[in-house]
């Protein structure tokens, strides 16, 4: 009887273990990350703070930059974005921001974020 205890017991810290780290990822959101943004036609250099469910998002493209800001939330391995302010230096570009249903990786402080389109976020969570 000890035996399937313990058997059981192991078993259940070994499952554990596994869901905690996928846990983690997205309980670990929170932080400011430096990176890519790449799609077909632009590719950008992005700065992205997400905390407590909003987010900040600064982009420099050539010589432009842009700042949006909004609410995020999580499901699994999707983030939901939606943009309640945008700021450009150039009117005339249309609007790039993070706006939207992406899928959602996060291991070892990168967060990839793809959507449907073709588009992906490659960014390195910084250390505070």
């Amino acid at each position: 009887m000890k035996k399937l205890l313990y058997l059981l017991l192991s078993i259940f810290i070994f499952a554990s273990c596994q869901n905690d780290s996928k846990l983690s990822l997205m309980n670990n959101i929170d932080g400011i990350y430096i990176g890519t943004y790449q799609s077909k036609k632009e590719n950008s250099e992005i700065s992205l703070t997400l905390k407590d469910g909003s987010f900040t998002e600064n982009s420099i493209q050539r010589s432009e930059l842009s700042t949006s800001r909004g609410e995020f939330r999580l499901n699994k391995n999707q983030m939901e974005f939606h943009v309640h302010s945008y700021l450009s230096n150039n009117e005339s570009n249309p609007k790039l921001a993070l706006e939207g249903a992406w899928k959602a990786e996060l291991r070892k402080g990168k967060l990839v974020l793809s959507n449907e389109q073709g588009e992906k976020y490659k960014l390195y969570k910084q250390i505070q």
